[in-house]
């Protein structure tokens, strides 16, 4: 949390990127989460139900974060990343659970440092806020994923 951040509460003072700005850095970050998407609906297919507890939920807000991350995209006046390039056929997982696991770890941590790059540049309040629901559903996902290597 930087000065501004404490001294303005919510609020913010100062230069911020531009909307051009906005949607070309947001466009890579919901290419990656779209691929971690598909990612994790291979380890699903993959593996049975029993052996993802909790992951239906997070798929769920998962996709929720894609919409909320195209919207930023939207209001920025950009065009949105969507994935058609894409087959989700060419995401396959095999393995134990504990080595889908890791691949799952190993996906969500790099797309965490994505969305951790973010806090130092000068977005909006709004993209912000958003970046930081991303960041904090990524956190739940990993816990996730690590638990699945644990086992």
């Amino acid at each position: 949390m930087g000065v501004k951040d404490l001294l303005l509460n919510k609020g913010w003072a100062g230069r911020t990127i531009s909307r051009a700005e906005t949607a070309d850095r947001v466009n890579p970050i919901l290419r990656e989460l779209t691929v971690l998407m598909h990612t994790y609906d291979a380890a699903v297919r993959s593996l049975d139900a029993e052996a993802l507890p909790g992951l239906t939920g997070s798929m769920k807000v998962l996709r929720g974060d894609l919409g909320h991350l195209a919207e930023t995209v939207y209001s920025a006046g950009g065009t949105a990343y969507t994935g058609t390039d894409l087959e989700p056929d060419d995401f396959t997982m095999s393995g134990t659970v504990t080595e889908i696991g890791q691949a799952l770890v190993k996906a969500e941590e790099r797309f965490a440092t994505l969305v951790a790059a973010e806090k130092e540049v000068e977005h909006h309040i709004r993209t912000r806020a958003v970046f930081e629901n991303v960041a904090r559903h990524s956190s739940e996902r990993l816990k996730l994923a690590r638990d699945l290597v644990r086992r």
